[in-house]
């Protein structure tokens, strides 16, 4: 166990003791990221699945017909799970096998 000005982390894989409080919070931020990556490339698998017909994976597909703002245009979540699965080289193919997809968006 660590001292009483330490933190203690017990994860999966292994316990993590730390002094500095601040890599705590590094460690938890980053599981953090890693959860919702997972979770948005769950859902876009899901979506990917369903029948052309359906209404969700049609507005998946549905692109805004309007002037934006100025500035620099905000993220959208399909840029987002697009970046997602450039970072752990995934295609569309992979989502039509739910149990690879599954696999190969699971965390470690």
């Amino acid at each position: 166990m660590c001292e009483s000005y330490g933190a203690y982390v017990k994860t999966e894989h292994s316990n993590f003791c730390f002094v500095n409080p601040i890599d705590v919070s590094i460690v938890v931020i980053d599981d953090i990221i890693l959860i919702l990556q997972q979770n948005r490339l769950r859902w876009y698998g899901h979506v990917l699945r369903k029948e052309d017909t359906d209404w969700v994976k049609k507005y998946m597909e549905y692109e805004v017909e309007s002037t934006r703002p100025r500035g620099r245009p905000k993220r959208t979540w399909k840029e987002v799970v697009q970046k997602d699965c450039q970072a752990r080289s995934l295609n569309k193919e992979d989502a039509m096998d739910r149990g690879r997809w599954k696999k190969l968006i699971k965390i470690g």
